[in-house]
């Protein structure tokens, strides 16, 4: 009734302006029957606006009327202006009511302002968190300190259901309630019922002759409820994932022939009770097509030669999307190393319906050279920016290469305390030569709180601690302390490594250490060993992927046995009775090491693959050699997964007179880094007192597929299974054949924590010998992924 009546007095006033001029007395009756609203004078046409009053605000700031006003003093207002002047202030949504009226000169405008909302309460909600609801009704403009106006209330139950909707919760109920608040404002009590989620129960294909509905669901992310579907929850509907999924579907068949393949239409049927969905999709399967010839068009600025070894189609082989663009993908890069950054390749496809053939021309269109004006980087609030430059083989001044920013992508990547690199080319304005790169980087920890963990049935568990450093002060450098302690081992490990000693990416790095250690506590042979030392190393960069290192270094050996000589084996006491209890080692070492790793953590292609040497030289107690090879292989497969290939050999042997490697220097093999399932250093030969003593000769290595945990999508963490082979032997007239080789397969679960990488491995022993010690869970922090 209020509104009504609201209504008809602006009725009144705009009737009023309308009518021809009359005597005042009888405009101050019509008045007098207008509740009192004063109209005077309106009739005697147009005035100069002298003064400006505003009545009836409580809220709002006198200045923002005067602001909003389309009016001003010294303006002449004439009647007929009367409905824009309303409309202007009825436009900024805060007033529910506006007169005007004329007091001599003065335009008196009398406003009703609009409550504001005073508060948002929302309740019931728990599959979205309130924040994520508060923001969508923001980005709606519905906030605290807004106007409120009745109609809003619709556009909350929109929002709310729109982002329920998107989550597939398609019975959820709203209610709102407004309660008046002092001072002229609403609270809003919003109430959700979200009810059980909306399932997919059936997808239908209508119209598919070549593939069946298995195969062209397994095209699609939504999915019928299943095992695992709770935690997916791939079986909600969700509107944007339909999309992508008949996305799929079409590439699905153009990928195998099919480029004309048409969805005719898509039907969602929802059941009364909003419990469950039906999706039906209509496809027009069309004629399969093959490949007719590939060739290049256009501008072609590189060795055509070069570009025709891409074209990887065969004759008669089926059009398949995926390939074109594939090729696509390589001319564009191989234009783009040229300095060619704003390269166009165009795939076009011309069709024969006679005998069913695409023909393909990749046309290429260069544009101009580009050169880098500018490198500049965001997000390295640790790190110095010429750490990360140095890193760069895209430099400033040279012709934009895509293979080079992607090398240098790579390189920031294997500094190990870098993740989100992008890498963006900037236009310069006014410069269709030019363009800035602008990397952008995401720093992780480059500190880390290493340790290890171990559990036997024998015993128990074993722990060490370490704290290293590989960005020391934002500097790049690499700062080491290890400190290793448990029953039967302690050691301490300093070291320092500049990996930019020169320009030229030469590294230098000393090391001190000292380590004692009581073997028989080890389940390994009975003596004490303490070694004292340092070392100084080199490395040379021979090109970006391969590095040559060498090295001095100085170990004071001693050992030492039980006073009970029936605790010591024949081997040990033997040994020290020939050459003494303390040695002095000066070893001389040489690397080469071939990287092609796309990233130092969980890397998913490339290889690292590294030959060692080391000699005991003349002046050395005893002379001896250990050589070494080591290799890495990772490539990916079904997008996301990664298969793994690792191979390591160790050999060594006596020189200059010795006859054989001390038997201190011997490798081990067994537990987490080595061969999963078994326990530490167990595997291999056996001395007098049937307690390993390792040998001179080691391989083993593995086959691992790593992949993320299902429906969790944490980049730190994957999961893995494996495949596990090696074995030890002692060379020195024993027949190898003595040692089995042992396997193990098993799974782990890996994940880059803030303390540093951690492990989790369970592993089964396969083939063994009748000795071997079995550990299945094995745990470590700190270890290499």
């Amino acid at each position: 009734m209020l509104n009504l009546l609201k209504r008809f007095r602006l009725f009144a006033v705009l009737l009023c302006l309308s009518l021809p001029a009359v005597a005042d007395d009888n405009i101050a009756d019509a008045n007098s029957a207008d509740e009192g609203i004063t109209y005077q004078n309106y009739s005697k046409g147009s005035f100069v606006v002298e003064d400006i009053r505003v009545e009836g605000l409580q809220r709002i700031d006198v200045g923002t009327v005067y602001n909003d006003l389309p009016i001003n003093v010294g303006d002449t207002f004439d009647p007929s202006e009367t409905i824009s002047v309303i409309r202007a202030l009825y436009a900024t949504g805060n007033y529910s009511d506006i007169e005007l009226s004329r007091e001599d000169n003065t335009l008196i405008v009398t406003v009703e302002e609009r409550a504001t909302i005073g508060s948002i309460n929302i309740s019931g909600n728990e599959d979205i968190e309130t924040e994520d609801l508060e923001d969508g009704l923001n980005f709606a403009g519905i906030s605290e300190g807004n106007p409120y106006d009745p109609s809003i209330l619709e556009r909350v139950t929109q929002e709310l259901e729109y982002q329920y909707f998107s989550n597939g919760k398609y019975s959820v109920a709203i209610t709102t309630t407004v309660t008046e608040l002092p001072r002229n404002r609403v609270g809003i009590d919003i109430d959700i019922n979200e009810g059980g989620a909306t399932k997919i129960r059936q997808i239908n294909f209508i119209g598919n002759k070549v593939f069946d509905d298995g195969e062209l669901s397994d095209t699609f992310q939504s999915t019928t409820p299943g095992l695992l579907t709770w935690i997916s929850k791939t079986d909600q509907y969700s509107r944007e994932r339909l999309m992508g999924d008949l996305e799929n579907l079409r590439f699905y068949y153009m990928n195998n022939g099919y480029l004309n393949m048409e969805i005719e239409s898509t039907q969602v049927a929802i059941v009364p009770s909003r419990e469950d969905i039906y999706i039906t999709v209509n496809i027009i399967e069309g004629e399969q097509y093959t490949v007719s010839d590939v060739s290049l068009g256009g501008d072609i600025v590189v060795p055509e030669d070069e570009l025709e070894d891409y074209l990887v189609f065969e004759p008669d082989e089926l059009f398949n999307r995926q390939k074109m663009m594939y090729i696509n993908e390589l001319i564009t890069n191989r234009v783009g190393d040229e300095g060619y950054a704003f390269v166009e390749v165009h795939p076009m496809t011309e069709v024969n319906e006679e005998d069913k053939t695409v023909s393909i021309t990749y046309y290429i269109e260069p544009n101009q050279l580009v050169y880098v004006r500018d490198i500049y980087f965001t997000g390295n609030n640790m790190s110095q920016e010429v750490v990360l430059r140095r890193e760069l083989t895209q430099l400033e001044g040279a012709l934009v290469s895509t293979a080079k920013i992607q090398r240098s992508r790579n390189n920031l990547y294997l500094l190990g305390y870098l993740d989100n690199i992008n890498i963006e080319t900037v236009p310069v304005p006014g410069h269709d030569d030019l363009v800035d790169l602008h990397v952008d980087v995401e720093e992780r920890p480059s500190g880390q709180l290493t340790g290890g963990v171990g559990y036997s049935q024998l015993d128990g568990l074993l722990f060490n601690l370490g704290v290293s450093q590989s960005n020391f002060l934002g500097t790049g450098n690499i700062v080491n302390f290890l400190f290793n302690k448990s029953e039967y081992f302690t050691s301490y490990n300093l070291s320092y490594t500049d990996p930019y000693y020169t320009p030229d990416g030469v590294s230098r790095g000393f090391s001190v250490f000292y380590s004692a250690a009581n073997l028989a506590e080890a389940d390994v042979s009975n003596f004490i060993r303490d070694i004292w030392g340092g070392a100084v190393n080199y490395g040379v960069p021979l090109n970006p992927n391969n590095r040559l290192n060498y090295g001095f270094g100085y170990e004071n050996i001693l050992i030492k046995t039980s006073s009970n000589p029936a605790t010591v084996s024949e081997q040990v006491s033997s040994f020290i009775e020939e050459e003494g209890s303390r040695f002095n080692a000066y070893e001389l070492t040489a690397g080469w090491v071939r990287n092609t790793l796309d990233r130092v953590v969980f890397p998913t292609e490339g290889s690292m693959n590294n030959l060692g040497v080391s000699v005991a030289v003349p002046g050395s107690t005893l002379s001896y050699y250990k050589l070494s090879a080591n290799s890495r292989w990772y490539t990916p497969f079904f997008d996301t997964f990664v298969f793994m290939l690792r191979g390591n050999v160790a050999y060594g042997d006596g020189l200059f007179g010795t006859s054989e490697l001390p038997f201190y220097e011997n490798y081990y093999l067994g537990g987490v880094t080595s061969m999963r399932g078994f326990y530490d250093n167990s595997i291999g030969p056996e001395d007098s007192l049937d307690d390993p003593i390792g040998g001179n000769l080691r391989f083993n290595g593995s086959a691992e597929v790593f992949f993320p945990i299902p429906y969790i999508e944490i980049n730190s963490v994957r999961t893995s299974v494996f495949f596990d082979f090696g074995s030890l032997y002692n060379t020195y007239g024993e027949d190898l054949d003595t040692e089995p080789v042992r396997t193990s397969v098993g799974t782990t679960l890996q994940w880059y924590s803030p303390l540093g990488p951690l492990v989790l491995s369970l592993g089964v022993p396969v083939t063994k010998s009748e000795d071997d010690r079995e550990e299945i869970f094995q745990f470590s922090i700190g270890a290499v992924l």
